[in-house]
């Protein structure tokens, strides 16, 4: 299976133009070969909506953008966006899985980050069940950033009393997991995300693959690399397209670990058409 990962750039409310670079995007990873097409937390309304979330016509744009996409999107797709709720807050940060010319299912952040710059309680209601979804006969499971946190040793201790995805993935025997986040860019922020998909992988024996936002908010700078990591086969595969231009080209630069090894690396320059497109990860499911 093809798994074609579509780190874009979003603006915050920009629903034609952040809809037309998921259908670009997509169009691109169909000719590429992908199976499916996976994009960040919040792809369509741009991430932070933040107080957006508390206007009834934000919610609604939200809704009628991700119909126009069902329609048009020209493989399945994983798309971020703010869902209309019917709890406290009026808002869930969720995911759309788009099939055959439809939105075929939903799934509701659980755990919302309440520390540093993140105040996502304030503006999302949470979600409360697991997100599973069946794809060409395999069962994909579905997180959103801050829910695999929970593995992490400093994050943990604040979703102590919470029911966190990953525990309940636990029991779905998933062929896949899929995380798709907003989650910002520093060293330690790079090295700790790298050390948790690791983990993740590990903690539900089967492959992981994470698509974060690039580009820039006011304060906040999202940069981050394609990530598939199978614990299976025992191999760990990113490409890097946000760290190196060259003569107006990017040098795409992949490489290949195992137990902890590097045993392999490879580059070559592509064409700076598109936030970030690689060619689609291959995996066995």
């Amino acid at each position: 299976m093809k798994i074609g990962i579509a780190q874009i750039n979003t603006a915050t409310g920009d629903f034609e133009g952040n809809s037309r670079k998921i259908l670009d995007a997509a169009k691109s990873l169909k000719e590429m070969g992908a199976d499916f097409a996976i994009f960040p937390e919040l792809a369509l309304s741009g991430a932070f909506p933040k107080d957006k979330t508390k206007s009834s016509q934000f919610i609604k744009k939200n809704g009628e953008y991700l119909e126009i996409l069902a329609r048009k999107l020209e493989i399945p797709s994983f798309v971020g966006y703010v869902r209309k709720s019917d709890k406290a807050l009026g808002a869930y940060n969720s995911l759309a899985f788009i099939s055959g010319g439809r939105v075929v299912y939903s799934y509701d952040k659980c755990l919302l980050p309440n520390y540093g710059i993140f105040d996502e309680p304030r503006n999302f209601d949470a979600g409360e069940k697991v997100g599973v979804v069946e794809l060409n006969g395999k069962k994909i499971g579905l997180t959103i950033c801050e829910d695999i946190w929970s593995l992490d040793a400093e994050t943990a201790p604040l979703y102590a009393d919470k029911k966190c995805p990953v525990e309940m993935l636990k029991a779905e025997n998933c062929d896949l997991v899929i995380n798709v986040a907003a989650s910002l860019w520093s060293p330690k922020n790079e090295a700790a995300r790298l050390r948790l998909l690791e983990n993740l992988a590990k903690e539900l024996k089967v492959p992981v693959a994470f698509c974060n936002l690039v580009g820039g908010n006011d304060e906040m700078v999202w940069a981050d690399t394609p990530r598939l990591w199978n614990p299976v086969h025992k191999h760990y595969v990113y490409t890097h397209w946000t760290r190196f231009f060259i003569g107006g080209h990017e040098v795409s630069y992949k490489e290949y670990w195992n137990e902890g090894k590097r045993t392999s690396y490879s580059h070559r320059y592509i064409s700076v058409a598109r936030d970030g497109l690689s060619e689609p990860f291959s995996t066995k499911l």
